[in-house]
């Protein structure tokens, strides 16, 4: 059965300015760097890591807002990269954004109920009275009045806010919802609330979540799958409890002891990073976080690592030399 989403050594670049008088000098940071993954109907796959990683540039890439450099991408068994405008159009009417900042996304000079009936207006999707109707059913299904549809973004808090965007993501129906950090901008007791609405949704209309965030916590409670990106590439991907209890990167052990530990959880030994995420992994020799990392060997300094299974776990992969020693 073929994946919902996927990607094959996407690669995604920017120029950096230089210190020409006029233009740029020509040299590109690699902000997702070869990036492959599936995601499943029905699943939420979380993207974490560090700020600067890639996690934004690569959620926009698969929204289709952004074109890919080099790689493919295929959405329901087609692939998306390289089309057009007008072809990708009816595309993004499937694939919907939910964005970090619940009041920025909003347009501040129209009605709630305007915005979560824009996608219904760009998409041509029925007559006016069917999306007032459609309009008021979506703030009933995220629990808004249909009193509400008359106030503009100032007039709610946060959380109304972001219950808006996710109403207008749900509008053109679609099948795949890329949610950006969308509950990091919230008060913790609200972060609770939007994240059981998401999952109730995703269960009532079997919608498939890629979920953004360095709060690793709310991942634990959302997420099926996990890949964790490090200078836009994937460094570890598998089961959400897998990565949890068995992380086989060291970075990815180092996200989380520096995690809350709430309850029951699981205590683990504290790993400092050291430093900043570099600009880009192109001017370092052997594997990316070997300058950051606390348990290396020769081949460290020398190859980069593939992505691969660990042993005894086709679903468990890591981009480390060690990930088969007991040093992780």
């Amino acid at each position: 059965m073929k994946p919902l989403l996927e990607a094959r050594d996407v690669v995604k670049t920017f120029p950096i300015a230089g210190n020409r008088l006029f233009g740029r000098d020509g040299r590109r940071t690699h902000a997702v760097d070869g990036v492959s993954f599936r995601l499943e109907a029905g699943e939420t796959l979380a993207l974490v890591g560090e700020s600067g990683c890639g996690k934004t540039t690569l959620a926009r890439t698969a929204a289709l807002l952004l074109a890919p450099d080099a790689g493919l991408l295929s959405f329901e068994g087609e692939t998306v990269s390289g089309l057009g405008r007008r072809d990708l159009k009816p595309l993004r009417r499937r694939i919907q954004l939910i964005y970090q900042d619940p009041f920025g996304s909003l347009n501040p000079r129209l009605t709630a109920g305007a915005i979560i009936a824009e996608p219904l207006v760009i998409h041509g999707l029925g007559t006016a009275e069917e999306r007032r109707k459609r309009v008021a059913d979506l703030a009933e299904a995220v629990g808004l009045t249909a009193g509400d549809m008359e106030r503009y973004p100032h007039q709610f808090s946060g959380g109304q806010r972001q219950r808006i965007a996710i109403a207008r993501a749900l509008a053109p129906e679609p099948c795949l919802i890329i949610a950006d950090e969308p509950v990091s901008a919230l008060d913790v007791s609200i972060q609770s609330q939007i994240l059981n609405l998401l999952g109730k949704l995703k269960r009532e209309r079997g919608l498939t979540y890629l979920f953004i965030s360095h709060d690793l916590s709310v991942v634990r409670h959302i997420a099926d799958r996990v890949a964790v990106m490090y200078l836009g590439r994937i460094v570890e991907t598998g089961p959400v409890d897998d990565i949890f209890e068995n992380p086989r990167h060291p970075y990815t052990r180092a996200l989380l002891s520096a995690a809350p530990v709430i309850g029951r959880g699981k205590r683990r030994a504290h790993e400092t990073l050291q430093g900043d995420v570099p600009d880009d992994a192109a001017g370092i020799e052997g594997c990316p976080f070997h300058p950051r990392c606390w348990i290396t060997r020769a081949e460290c300094f020398l190859t980069r690592p593939n992505l691969a299974p660990i042993v005894g776990d086709e679903r468990h992969l890591s981009a480390c030399h060690l990930r088969d020693e007991g040093r992780i």
